[in-house]
């Protein structure tokens, strides 16, 4: 099972009595899932591409799997914060247009 994947709350959906396969397009799309993947990979990514990991195998993986845009990220000895990533960002700001008062967030990329 690829990290992603576990992402997607499979194993979740029917504990709490809800049918997986209408749930997974949820898992895969609300903006807060996208936006806490975006978080994760603009991580690991990087971080692999530091420490050489980033293999031909791996790097075609991860273009399929479309995170290979995060490879030219700040990796971790070198960028300390997250930045608020896009999908977070275009939600929040949805949020706000639409009349709801959130907390003090750095809502610029």
């Amino acid at each position: 099972m690829l990290m992603r994947d576990r992402l997607l709350m499979v194993e979740v959906w029917p504990r709490l009595g809800l049918d997986p396969k209408r749930w997974l397009s949820w898992s895969l799309h609300t903006p807060f899932m996208v936006g806490f993947r975006q978080i994760l990979f603009s991580k690991i990514v990087p971080n692999l591409k530091r420490l050489g990991l980033l293999t031909p195998r791996v790097r075609k993986t991860f273009a399929e799997l479309q995170i290979l845009e995060f490879e030219s990220f700040p990796d971790s000895t070198t960028e300390m914060d997250t930045a608020m990533p896009p999908a977070l960002l275009t939600f929040f700001t949805r949020l706000q247009a639409a009349g709801v008062v959130l907390p003090d967030l750095a809502l610029t990329s």
